[in-house]
C-alpha cells in the first residue's frame, strides 16, 4: 500500500471519526446532558457500539440475497418507533392469549354420584322431582338452527331482535326437552327493565325485579300446572266427567275426580263432591283468586278460620297481605296447627305464612311456586323474602342437593330453581358445567341484550364469580362464554363466528378508558386464524371500488373503517407488512398503507427474493394508485418516500446486474447521495430532511454507488472527462459518508476508502 494511500486512509479515518464525536454531541445536546438518557437509549447505545467492533474481514457481500440490520439503532425516530411496536405486540399477544384459551375442568361435567347428607344439611324432601322431559344430547343442527336465528335478528333488527328470533329457533328446533327449558327462559327473560342511569346490578337487587320474577315464574308455574291438570283429564275422560262448562272450579273437580289424591283427615265441610281446602288450594295453585273467593263463601260460618277467609277474599280484590293481617293469621294458624288434620288445609295457611307443607308441595315446581307466591303475598317485607329465597336455593341447598340423583335431583333441576328465581349467572352457569354449552351462551346473549346480566369487571375475570361476602351476589364473564362458544366453530363458520363476536363490541379488553375493543380484537382473531380477509372484511376490485364484506353488516353499530384499521395494524405486527398495506387501502387510510409499505422495502428491497418482488410490485400499484388519487388527505412526503424507495431497489437491482452506469443514473435522479464535491455541504444541511427508511439504507446505497463508479472509472479512457467525472462523484460520496450525522459500520467505511483510492 502506498504512502500516499496511507496517508489519505489517516486523513478520511480522522473524519469519520469527527463526525461520531459530533454526531454523539447532538445527541447529548437533545437529551439535556448524558444523564437524560432513558435506560432504553442506553442499551441501544450499547449495541450500537458493539458494532463498531467488525473487523473488515466481517464485511458483507452486498450483492448476495440478505437483509440488513438496522445501523441507525441509536436514531430517536428509531427507539420511539421500535418502544411503540414492542408495546403494540405486548398488547396484541395480550389479546391472542385470552381469545385463544381453551377452558379445560376436571370437573367440566358436574358429577352425577350422590351426596350424603350430613346432620345440618337441609334437604327439602326426598320426594322433590323434576317433572321435564328427559334431555337428551345436543347435535349440529341444533346449533345450525340457533346461529341462523341469531344472524337473522343482527341483520334485520340488532340486539333487539334476539328474544323473537330466539323463540323462532326454539320453535324450528322442535324437541320437547329443549322447550322446557325454553319456556322457563322466555318466561323470565321478555323484556328490558332497565331505565335512566340505574345499574344492572342495582335493578337485580331491586324490587322492580322482584316484583317481575315472581310474576312471570308465578304464572309460568300456575300454567305449567295447569297443563298438567287437563292432560290428567284427557286420559280419562269418562272418569273425570268434566262437561261442557268452562272455568277453573269446574276443571278442578274434574281432576279430583281422577287423581286420586291423599287428603289426609278432611276438616271443615265440601265443596261439590270434594274436601273444600283441596280445592281451595288448587283454585290459588292455578292463579285463580276469583275462584277462590267463591270456595272459601263455603267457610264463612267457620269462625275458626275467618281470617284466612278474608285474606283470600282480599286477594280476589289484589290486596295483598299486609302486617297487621299477617299477625291476625298467624295467630289464628297457631290456634289451628294443633289439631289440624288437614294437608290441604295446612298447604293453604302455608302458601299465605310462608312455611313449607310437603305432603302437598311434592315436587320442585309445586316447592317453588308456594315459595314465590308467599313472596308476591307479602306487602311489607317481600323483596326481603325474594333474597331470602334466593339464598335458599344457590346457597343452603345449593348443588349438594340439587344434584343429588338419589332424590331425583339433577342438573336441569338446579337450573329450573336458578332461572325461576332470578339468579341469571347461576343459571348460565350450571348450564355450562352441565355440557350445555349451546343453552348457557345463547341464554347468556339474551340476558345480556336485555340488559339483565350482571358482568364481570374485567374480561379476563373468571368466567363466574361469586361475592365472598354474599353468595347470592354473582358476576358473570359474558366475553368468556361468547368466546369459548364460537372457538368451536370459528375456522369453519366464519360468518357465525363473527355475528356472535359481535355481541362483544361495548366490551373492551379492561375498566380503562384506553382498554382496546374485544370486537376488533375478535375480527382481528378470526382473520388471523381463518386465513379469510377477503370474506370478512371486504376487497378492492379493479377499479379500486371496495367491495363489501361480512363485517359491513354491522355498520349501523360500529365504525368498520376503525376496525378494518385495527386488523391490519395487528396483521403488521405479525409480520406479514404486505397483508396489512392491502387493509390499510381497504380501510381508506391511504397515509398508513403507503407508511407501511415504506417500511417494508426499507427492510427487504437489498435481498432479490421472490418476497421483495412481490413487495415492490404492490408498492409500485401503491403509487399508480395513490398519484392519481384526488384524496387531499394523503401526505405527499410519504408517497414521495416510497417513490425513492421504489427507485433505491432498481438502483440495487441494476447495480447485481453489472448495469452500473444505469444506477448512477438512477441515483443522481434521486438525490439522496451527491454526485459533486461541492454540494456536499447542501446535502448534509437537508439530512434531517431524509426519512427514516432510506436513511437506513445509506451504507448499502453509498457503498453500491462507489463500487459502480469505480466500475464506470474502470471502463472509461485514461484521464478522459468521464474518469474526472467518477472521481468527482467518488469523492463526494467519501464525503457524505463521512460528514452525516449517521453511523455507517466500521466496514463500510473501510470499505468506501479503499474503493475511493482506486479512483485518485
Amino acid at each position: 500500500m502506498s504512502a500516499n494511500y496511507t496517508s489519505k486512509l489517516s486523513h478520511f479515518q480522522d473524519i469519520f471519526k469527527s463526525s461520531e464525536e459530533i454526531w454523539n454531541k447532538k445527541q447529548l445536546t437533545r437529551n439535556e446532558g448524558p444523564h437524560k438518557h432513558s435506560a432504553v437509549s442506553e442499551i441501544f447505545n450499547a449495541t450500537a457500539k458493539s458494532s463498531t467492533l467488525l473487523t473488515p474481514n466481517t464485511t458483507r457481500d452486498y450483492d448476495t440475497n440478505t437483509i440488513p440490520a438496522n445501523y441507525n439503532i441509536n436514531s430517536t425516530q428509531a427507539i420511539e418507533g421500535l418502544v411503540n411496536d414492542t408495546v403494540e405486540r405486548t398488547r396484541l399477544e395480550s389479546e391472542r392469549n385470552f381469545l385463544n384459551q381453551h377452558v379445560f375442568q376436571a370437573n367440566h361435567i358436574i358429577s352425577r354420584r350422590s351426596v350424603p347428607f350430613t346432620e345440618n344439611s337441609k334437604p327439602i324432601n326426598q320426594q322433590v322431582l323434576m317433572s321435564s322431559a328427559a334431555f337428551k344430547p345436543l347435535d349440529t343442527f341444533t346449533e345450525e338452527v340457533f346461529a341462523k336465528h341469531i344472524e337473522e335478528a343482527l341483520t334485520s333488527g340488532g340486539i333487539e331482535k334476539v328474544l323473537s328470533s330466539l323463540r323462532a329457533a326454539v320453535k324450528k328446533v322442535d324437541d320437547p326437552a329443549i322447550d322446557d327449558i325454553w319456556e322457563k327462559i322466555f318466561a323470565v327473560c321478555q323484556t328490558v327493565l332497565l331505565e335512566g342511569d340505574m345499574e344492572v346490578d342495582q335493578l337485580r337487587s331491586s324490587k322492580k325485579w322482584m316484583r317481575h320474577v315472581v310474576h312471570y315464574s308465578t304464572e309460568y308455574l300456575q300454567n305449567q300446572f295447569l297443563l298438567y291438570m287437563e292432560g290428567t283429564i284427557e286420559k280419562n275422560l269418562e272418569q273425570a266427567q268434566r262437561g261442557g262448562i268452562p272455568g277453573t272450579l269446574p276443571l278442578i273437580e274434574a281432576f279430583l275426580n281422577v287423581a286420586h289424591l291423599e287428603y289426609g283427615k278432611v276438616e271443615d265441610t265440601l265443596y261439590g263432591k270434594h274436601p273444600v281446602w283441596c280445592v281451595l288450594f288448587h283454585t290459588l295453585r292455578l292463579g285463580d283468586y276469583a275462584a277462590a273467593g267463591k270456595v272459601v263463601e263455603t267457610l264463612l260460618n267457620v269462625p275458626s278460620c275467618s281470617i284466612l277467609v278474608s285474606t283470600i277474599n282480599n286477594l280476589a280484590k289484589d290486596v295483598v297481605i299486609d302486617y297487621s293481617v299477617r299477625v291476625k293469621l298467624n295467630a289464628e294458624w297457631h290456634h289451628e296447627e294443633v289439631n289440624c288434620t288437614d294437608i290441604f288445609k295446612r298447604a293453604c295457611y302455608g302458601i299465605l305464612l310462608d312455611f313449607d307443607c310437603m305432603d302437598v308441595n311434592d315436587n320442585i315446581e309445586n316447592w317453588l311456586w308456594s315459595k314465590l307466591i308467599s313472596v308476591k303475598f307479602d306487602n311489607n317485607h317481600n323483596l326481603d323474602r325474594f333474597l331470602n329465597l334466593q339464598r335458599l336455593i344457590s346457597v343452603e341447598y345449593g348443588e349438594e342437593w340439587f344434584l343429588n340423583e338419589s332424590n331425583g335431583g339433577s342438573s336441569l333441576v338446579y337450573f329450573s330453581a336458578l332461572l325461576l328465581s332470578g339468579q341469571l349467572e347461576r343459571a348460565i352457569e350450571i348450564l355450562y358445567r352441565s355440557d350445555m354449552l349451546v343453552f348457557g351462551t345463547h341464554l347468556a346473549v339474551l340476558s345480556y341484550s336485555l340488559k339483565l346480566l350482571i358482568l364481570t369487571d374485567k374480561v379476563s375475570d373468571p368466567l363466574f364469580i361469586s361475592d365472598p361476602a354474599d353468595a347470592t351476589l354473582c358476576k358473570f364473564n359474558f366475553a368468556r362464554i361468547v368466546i369459548l362458544y364460537v372457538k368451536r366453530f370459528e375456522m369453519t363458520n366464519v360468518r357465525y363466528a363473527l355475528n356472535y363476536c359481535f355481541f362483544l363490541s361495548k366490551l373492551q379488553f379492561d375498566s380503562s378508558e384506553n382498554g382496546s375493543n374485544l370486537f376488533e380484537a375478535c375480527v382481528s382473531r378470526l382473520v388471523y386464524v381463518s386465513g379469510q380477509a377477503d370474506v370478512i372484511l371486504g376487497k378492492v376490485n379493479i377499479d379500486g371500488i371496495r367491495m363489501h364484506g361480512l363485517l359491513d353488516r354491522f355498520e349501523k353499530y360500529i365504525n368498520v373503517t376503525d376496525v378494518i384499521s385495527r386488523v391490519a395494524l395487528d396483521t403488521s405486527l405479525n409480520g406479514d407488512n404486505l397483508a396489512a398495506c392491502r387493509i390499510y387501502c381497504l380501510a381508506g387510510r391511504a397515509n398508513e398503507a403507503i407508511k407501511l409499505m415504506n417500511r417494508q422495502l426499507s427492510i427487504c428491497i437489498l435481498s432479490f427474493s421472490s418476497q421483495t418482488e412481490v413487495s415492490v410490485r404492490l408498492a409500485e400499484k401503491l403509487m399508480k394508485r395513490y398519484t392519481k388519487s384526488r384524496d387531499n388527505t394523503i401526505q405527499t412526503q410519504h408517497l414521495s418516500t416510497l417513490d425513492t424507495l421504489i427507485r433505491c431497489y432498481h438502483i440495487f437491482r441494476m447495480h447485481k446486474e453489472n448495469r452500473f452506469e444505469d444506477s448512477l443514473v438512477e441515483a443522481e435522479q434521486i438525490s439522496v447521495v451527491p454526485f459533486d464535491p461541492d454540494s456536499v455541504s447542501s446535502f448534509i444541511e437537508k439530512f434531517e430532511m431524509i426519512p427514516e427508511e432510506i436513511r437506513n439504507l445509506l451504507p448499502d446505497l453509498c457503498l453500491v454507488l462507489m463500487k459502480s463508479t469505480v466500475k464506470q472509472y474502470e471502463k472509461a479512457l485514461p484521464k478522459s472527462p468521464a474518469q474526472m467525472k467518477m472521481q468527482k462523484i467518488a469523492k463526494a460520496i467519501l464525503l457524505f459518508a463521512a460528514m452525516i450525522p449517521f453511523r455507517f459500520p466500521v466496514a463500510v467505511n473501510t470499505t468506501l476508502l479503499q474503493l475511493q483510492a482506486q479512483v485518485s
